[in-house]
């Protein structure tokens, strides 16, 4: 930004003794006051190392208004330099030339004189060179507008710099929220049974412990350990024993049964459901309104009370009760609501948690099933879900695209092969549409212009991994997760001119596809499968598939 003319009442009182005005055809000029030498070696290096070192706020921002600025001044200089030499020669002694000289060198040394332009020239060179030169400058301030641009312009930004001050605000403050950060790198880095292993290890730390997760993740959830925002380590630690236990074992027994009989307060008794379970019962909001319609509410204790598996915890039946009706309720909205609809995002909301605010997931986290559930419990998910067996979950939302698991907690792989087949199944129908319609919209190198060039980066990555470890290479997008599907949706073009018509909602497409990448990552390495993967898979598989089925 160009400085503004300095006012008369803006001089800086200490600038000197003011210069005599000369009269029109005096042969005496004003008196130029030295002024303070030029920046030295080590001025340079310090304005050098302070563009290097904020390249945004006082980098390229800063070295082009010096710039500009000193631009402008030579500009202004070289325009009274042919008469102000005249002048002094004797050559030009026109009416009012004098007084002309004498107000334009007034301005200059108001902004500095001389000396402070070949300051700021000298400023300005050393940052230009520091960040590779002019043209590298230039090139650098034209990426950052695209950025800018993409991101929605300058008001966007600030809108959403303004929505994570609020945010902060309401978590208590970044105090609180680093405190809750360190609380997690805790939970990630400790140990499961802390006698056995070293303080640091993960969760998943020996194949051991990593079979005995997945036995548990199959048949049961960990979101009863995470109560009160921490992880009870002792019960963990029991329920790891308990399986490694079953496993080594060649009893009869299953494993839910044995963890039953060895820990019955981790893994309770189960019933079939009676009548009056119901009238005990206490529904949530969203339960309650899908069941105001008497005739809907009679059929769903019919379906309850035909249940052949025992479902109902004897020790809390209302729960039990009320996580179906919640689950059933969710089941249906989504199996006859159109994807986008309002019904629909706000019941998955509810249910499975607010993503709309979310980043992306850290591998970290994403990558063990504990911390996993304790993520989703934090974006709201509804626990009560979870109390469900594994069994009734799968009968109530196999029918949203995905076989139902026999004998699932029989088991305990049954769970993950299934999830696993159905989101093979669902990554590759989404990548061909997505393929498809980007290929009818921008030709066959659409790729090479509509994807954002660290989700290509990211891509060029896993392909080298595979040629490093001897695999034969595939095509470039094949390397494709579900946040590079999202990066490729959400583009401000590719959204306006491609998939807008097909998905209607932006919102509610990148919610749909934030949850689904917590179960698979782009290097198609599965993670350890849990009843909530389950519930999120079918739930936004259904809704992804009716979005694609209308747009064939």
């Amino acid at each position: 930004m160009d400085e503004k003319e300095p006012k008369k009442s803006d001089e800086a009182p200490d600038a000197g003794p003011a210069t005599t005005e000369p009269k029109p055809d005096s042969d005496k000029q004003p008196v130029v006051p030295p002024k303070a030498p030029t920046p030295s070696g080590q001025d340079i290096t310090n304005i050098r190392a302070s563009v290097l070192r904020d390249p945004l706020d006082g980098g390229i921002a800063r070295a082009m208004r010096e710039f500009n600025m000193s631009e402008r001044m030579a500009r202004d200089l070289g325009l009274i330099r042919s008469p102000l030499n005249d002048l002094i020669s004797g050559r030009n002694q026109l009416h009012g030339v004098a007084r002309a000289v004498a107000e334009a060198q007034k301005a200059m040394e108001a902004a500095g004189g001389f000396s402070a332009l070949h300051d700021r020239m000298t400023r300005a060179s050393a940052g230009l060179d520091a960040l590779g030169g002019l043209e590298n400058v230039k090139r650098q301030q034209r990426e950052m507008e695209r950025t800018i641009s993409g991101l929605g312009g300058i008001d966007a930004i600030f809108g959403r710099h303004s929505a994570m001050r609020d945010a902060v605000t309401a978590l208590g403050g970044i105090e609180s929220i680093m405190k809750r950060h360190d609380e997690m790198n805790l939970l990630a880095s400790g140990s499961l049974a802390a006698a056995s292993y070293a303080k640091g290890t993960s969760f998943a730390a020996s194949q051991a412990i990593e079979r005995a997760m997945r036995d548990i993740a199959g048949v049961s959830s960990f979101t009863g350990l995470l109560g009160n925002g921490g992880l009870d380590r002792t019960q963990l630690d029991a329920l790891v024993s308990g399986t490694q236990a079953w496993r080594a074992g060649s009893g009869s027994l299953s494993l839910v049964a044995t963890l039953h009989t060895q820990l019955p307060d981790l893994v309770p008794e189960r019933r079939r459901a009676t009548a009056g379970d119901f009238a005990s019962a206490g529904l949530s909001r969203f339960g309650e309104r899908f069941v105001r319609d008497s005739a809907r509410l009679a059929r769903l204790q019919d379906e309850m009370l035909g249940l052949r598996r025992p479902w109902v915890d004897v020790g809390n039946p209302g729960q039990s009760v009320s996580a179906y009706v919640d689950a059933r309720a969710l089941a249906t909205i989504v199996e006859n609501g159109p994807p986008e609809s309002r019904a629909v995002a706000t019941a998955v909301r509810e249910e499975l948690g607010d993503y709309r605010e979310t980043d992306p997931v850290p591998e970290v986290v994403a990558a063990d099933p504990v911390l996993r559930s304790a993520f989703r419990l934090e974006v709201g998910y509804n626990a009560d879900l979870s109390s469900l067996p594994p069994a009734i979950i799968a009968t109530v939302f196999g029918g949203l695209g995905g076989a139902v698991p026999r004998r699932i907690e029989a088991d305990p792989d049954a769970l993950e092969s299934a999830v696993h087949q159905r989101a093979r199944r669902l990554e590759l129908k989404l990548r061909r549409f997505i393929e498809k319609k980007m290929i009818a919209a921008r030709g066959r190198n659409w790729s090479k212009q509509r994807v954002p060039g660290k989700t290509v980066t990211g891509w060029r990555a896993r392909r080298q991994t595979d040629i490093d470890n001897g695999r034969t290479p595939s095509r470039l997008f094949d390397y494709a997760g579900f946040e590079d599907y999202r990066a490729i949706i959400e583009q401000k073009d590719n959204w306006a001119e491609v998939f807008e018509p097909f998905f209607k909602v932006k919102t509610s497409i990148l919610e749909t596809l934030r949850r689904l990448s917590m179960i698979r990552n782009p290097d198609a390495h599965y993670r350890i499968v849990t009843i909530e993967d389950f519930l999120d898979l079918h739930t936004e598989g259904r809704r992804l598939d009716a979005w694609m089925d209308a747009a064939s």
